[in-house]
């Protein structure tokens, strides 16, 4: 009977001796390479040296080890009278499992400050040419990429191994192979060859990194220039490689007749949750949990934000979380029911404690004290109580991506928000500092919500939201309404600039303060000479924030 033959080059070395082992006991021939030969070998598994296959060394500091027709001849050959013949004739032996993984690329490159030389090195070559040769002969060849797969030794031994499970490892191994190309696609995508360092030496992955920052900046202003970096410098290519993976299908869609998954970039963090209580989570519970955490990260402050249906129905901020909660709650207390709420700061039993009368959706913190998350768990069994990491994104989060008729638009996220030293105050009232403070957490706020978007703010809280309106006086009208008697004193912001005056008229004739717009409008005279005579401040940013 002739020996069946496995060759072992991986990484990864979880699990690799084990399964070495077994195949060793059942007679197998195990070729191997580097560190996983020595590996083998100290475990006392008998192991080839590839090098005395190809009789060959390897060769370049290790970049060429595998790259051999001796191996490549093995794992390709089909069986076919014209190959038997030529395996002969060139002492060519079959390989019939190739167990390979790969050189961490990803996760090498996922700090965002990583230098060429080293990236360039975990770019892996014979690996993916082992892996994708064998996947090509998969009628003939097992190959596995993928550590779970090696509980089937077993029945490989034992010649239980089909057609059809070669084919779906065969399968397994191309998306594999090409989620790695694009991990190395989107690295190179961020950098040039002319961006070199101090020594000559070619810098990638740095786009947007800003932690070893020496600059006096606040944490916001670092943020938005680390993602204005990100904006400014990534080129929209012919082609746009996004590899996707999916950890869990979800019930139905936005409505019970649509299907739906979710999907989460390649070998990223963005993201990253755990469900610590409550029901499974939705398509539309993500799609709220994202514009929730969307609103909160915008703040280095402790921050809360109550979302329902995509749009938020109170934002506010304070030095303590529990009482940011109770100014969010009480921007829109009858939106809030059913909403998801989001928080930027640990949680604990006197925040949950105000949570008892409101029927929640979920609950998205970065940690909550045990005593807290046992009372949810017993007052509020079906709410989803969401923990979140902390989110390091890969380049390409930095797209928003929406599907249209045969295709998709993309562009880069919204992450711009300027404050009042870039603004230009254009009426004869001018703000005192507390103003301008109050006024930068109002444009904060606006550019999260639908347009046309008003936001009416007191002090670190929403107090009135219109938004999702055909013209903006009818989303000014809505806020007003939400606002009640907290309209009087309060800010208004709105998303984009006011194409007549009408909407500061009916703004300053119900008692708001001042005014915040990104101004442009043909009849920005006719919307300053109505605030001077009432008497309000107006600014214009300069910077409009729709969100469609």
């Amino acid at each position: 009977m002739v020996k069946r033959t496995a060759l072992v080059s991986v990484s990864n070395k979880e699990e690799v001796v084990t399964v070495c082992k077994k195949l060793d006991q059942a007679g197998w021939n195990i070729l191997s390479t580097g560190g996983t030969y020595k590996l083998l070998l100290d475990a006392q598994v008998s192991v080839t040296k590839i090098s005395d296959v190809t009789c060959f060394p390897e060769i370049l500091d290790g970049r060429v080890k595998t790259l051999h027709p001796k191996i490549h001849g093995g794992i390709l050959a089909r069986d076919t009278t014209a190959h038997k013949e030529e395996l002969t004739k060139h002492s060519i032996g079959l390989i019939d499992l190739v167990i390979c993984n790969l050189y961490p690329f990803a996760e090498t490159v996922k700090s965002g400050n990583v230098k060429w030389e080293k990236a360039i090195e975990e770019i892996d070559i014979g690996g993916v040419t082992l892996l994708r040769a064998a996947a090509k002969n998969f009628e003939r060849v097992s190959v596995w990429c993928d550590v779970n797969d090696y509980e089937r030794v077993e029945d490989l031994i034992q010649d239980k191994v089909t057609l059809k499970d070669r084919f779906e490892w065969a399968q397994k191994v191309f998306k594999h192979t090409s989620n790695y190309d694009t991990e190395i696609f989107k690295y190179l995508s961020g950098i040039t060859v002319d961006q070199r360092d101090d020594s000559g030496s070619l810098k990638g992955g740095e786009i947007g990194s800003f932690n070893e920052s020496k600059d006096t900046k606040t944490e916001n202003e670092l943020l938005l220039d680390s993602n204005n970096a990100v904006d400014k410098a990534f080129e929209f290519t012919e082609n746009i490689s996004i590899s996707l993976t999916k950890p869990f299908r979800l019930r139905y869609g936005e409505n019970p007749h649509q299907s739906a998954c979710y999907y989460r970039y390649e070998n990223s963090d963005f993201w990253n949750h755990r469900v610590l209580s409550g029901k499974e989570l939705s398509y539309n519970n993500i799609l709220d949990m994202n514009a929730a955490l969307d609103v909160v990260s915008e703040f280095s402050i402790p921050a809360v934000s109550v979302i329902k249906h995509l749009t938020p129905c109170g934002i506010a901020a304070s030095e303590d979380i529990t009482e940011a909660l109770d100014l969010a709650l009480k921007s829109d207390p009858i939106s809030s029911f059913g909403s998801i709420i989001a928080v930027n700061r640990p949680v604990s039993l006197s925040f949950v404690n105000m949570l008892n009368n409101l029927f929640l959706e979920a609950l998205v913190l970065p940690s909550i004290e045990q005593d807290a998350l046992e009372y949810l768990k017993q007052k509020k069994k079906n709410c989803r109580i969401i923990e979140y990491e902390p989110i390091q994104s890969p380049k390409f989060s930095n797209l928003c991506m929406r599907s249209v008729l045969g295709g998709f638009l993309v562009q880069t996220l919204d992450r711009s928000c300027n404050t009042s030293k870039d603004w230009t105050i254009v009426t004869k009232a001018k703000p005192d500092p507390e103003l301008l403070t109050d006024m930068e957490f109002s444009w904060k706020c606006v550019k999260h919500v639908k347009s046309n978007a008003i936001v009416l703010t007191q002090k670190n809280a929403t107090v009135g939201i219109g938004c999702g309106q055909p013209n903006r006086l009818n989303s000014v009208q809505l806020a007003i309404q939400q606002a009640g008697a907290k309209v009087t004193g309060s800010i208004c912001s709105s998303d984009a600039f006011f194409p007549f005056s009408d909407c500061v008229e009916l703004l300053a004739k119900n008692g708001i303060r001042a005014i915040i717009q990104p101004g442009g409008s043909i009849r920005d005279q006719q919307s300053i000479d109505c605030a001077d005579q009432y008497g309000i401040v107006m600014a214009f940013t300069g910077e409009r924030h729709f969100k469609h």
